[in-house]
């Protein structure tokens, strides 16, 4: 467990300026500041950040030094936190402009405003910015098709069952082998669909299911040919496995169904603006009611659709 002392959105927003500069510097490649900054979007202690940053040149904030400095209360933040403030959004932008492919809608500040966002206009920039994780077919080296009706063995991989090590061992077993890049996840108690792309040249899905040919065992469904240009893809590295366990967890107990069951995990880029999401639906098997819950790809929880009882 991290220890340490919690960061604040000050702190996430001078460690994504960093990772600004040393992205414009050369020190960072595309894919390497499109990590780093989602994990610094959702990082809970000062630790996390720092460790973002030890292997950069350039000078560091003293905010994120070694020492933790004391905090003292204020009425309103200096103007070198203002100016930090109004780079992050810069170089969110920036990394939507370069990376994202301009897709999501980012909540800019005014020109000269000088103040910095709220904490609601800090969340909003948080999950939009993760649209980062969404990649374009040109971004990423795809792994070529498979024959109509391949199969393909996962190691140590045993029947499956839904549980936090299960789900680990199968994306890391199928990143190893099939490449970690998705455009879809679906995730269910009996089986996991995994969409990926192939032959970036004539754009193509593959959908493979997992789960119901025995133990160890995956084979390809279906191939479909898509739009690259509307089919962003995700990095399944990206998801946070004992983050989403635990929200199906929450699912099941706080969205006011009494015998909860999870349906099914959707794991996607949204259709409008392509930020990658997590969708969390349970079911009372007894009325069929249902109740659902969507987060970002580490857990983050964004919305909350609670079973609404009649009368």
């Amino acid at each position: 467990m991290t220890q340490g002392k919690r960061a604040r959105d000050a702190d996430r927003d001078l460690t994504v300026g960093v990772l600004e500069e040393a992205y414009v510097d050369g020190q960072l490649d595309v894919e390497e500041h499109r990590r780093r900054v989602a994990r610094a979007l959702e990082a809970a202690y000062l630790a996390d950040l720092r460790a973002l940053l030890t292997d950069l040149q350039g000078e560091k904030p003293a905010a994120l030094s070694e020492d933790d400095p004391p905090v003292a209360p204020r009425v309103a933040p200096p103007a070198t936190e203002q100016r930090s403030a109004s780079r992050w959004v810069g170089a969110v932008v920036a990394v939507l402009l370069v990376v994202g492919g301009g897709t999501a809608v980012v909540v800019s500040q005014s020109a000269g405003s000088g103040s910095a966002p709220s904490s609601v206009e800090a969340e909003a920039h948080a999950v939009q910015a993760l649209a980062v994780q969404a990649l374009a077919w040109d971004e990423v080296e795809l792994s070529p098709a498979k024959p109509e009706g391949a199969t393909v063995r996962l190691p140590g991989q045993k029947r499956w069952a839904l549980r936090e090590d299960r789900l680990a061992a199968l994306v890391t077993a199928w990143s190893e082998q099939m490449g970690p890049y998705v455009t879809t996840v679906t995730i269910r108690p009996d089986d996991v669909h995994l969409t990926r792309p192939v032959a970036a040249t004539s754009p193509t899905t593959e959908e493979w299911v997992y789960g119901d040919e025995g133990p160890g065992r995956a084979y390809l469904w279906v191939t479909h040919d898509v739009t690259a240009a509307d089919t962003p893809i995700l990095d399944l590295r990206d998801l946070d496995i004992a983050r989403l366990v635990d929200n199906i967890e929450r699912a099941e107990t706080d969205l006011g169904l009494p015998d909860a069951s999870l349906s099914w995990v959707s794991v996607k880029p949204t259709p409008v603006d392509g930020v990658p999401e997590v969708g969390i639906w349970v079911r009372d098997a007894a009325t069929n009611d249902v109740a659902w819950l969507t987060t970002t790809l580490a857990g983050r929880v964004v919305d909350e659709h609670p079973h609404q009882p009649e009368g």
